[in-house]
């Protein structure tokens, strides 16, 4: 599914390799009304947003980056990434974190873990490439496009 992605929006300040601070890339396939947030660590997708209201596009542009220190995650109780060594999700911690009922979500979570998990981001890749392009325009050598 990633390969089918055109636009690419995140955190392009934050130079690899990093330390405590990840950034968060949200991917926006074709046509889509869904932006899936990948993250700068596992590089696979943790989250997603609808992007038919305001609330989901203001998503993207405040959702750039996660702490990840001590051993713990922000995200832990909440990320999608089930597989991830730091994830502590379980289907009651998403459900409160989302305003849901557990019985409600629990007759979709299976599907939601398997949508989201198809979304992998080869993220040391993208991050050089877009840190290496704001940096020349924050040198005046150009205007990054921000899109793969």
């Amino acid at each position: 599914m990633s390969e089918d992605c055109t636009e690419i929006y995140g955190n392009f300040n934050l130079k690899p390799p990093y330390k405590d601070l990840y950034p968060i890339y949200w991917l926006v396939p074709p046509k889509s009304k869904v932006a899936y947030g990948v993250c700068g660590y596992s590089g696979k997708a943790f989250t997603f947003t609808t992007l038919n209201n305001f609330e989901g596009v203001l998503t993207i542009g405040i959702v750039v980056d996660l702490f990840i220190t001590e051993g713990k995650c922000e995200e832990a109780e909440r990320c999608l990434c089930l597989d991830c060594k730091y994830n502590k999700t379980t289907i009651g911690s998403y459900a409160k974190a989302k305003g849901l009922t557990t019985k409600r979500l629990s007759k979709v979570w299976e599907g939601l873990i398997a949508k989201v998990n198809g979304v992998v981001l080869n993220v040391s890749e993208v991050a050089e490439k877009m840190f290496l392009e704001e940096e020349k325009k924050r040198k005046g050598g150009g205007v990054s496009e921000n899109k793969s």
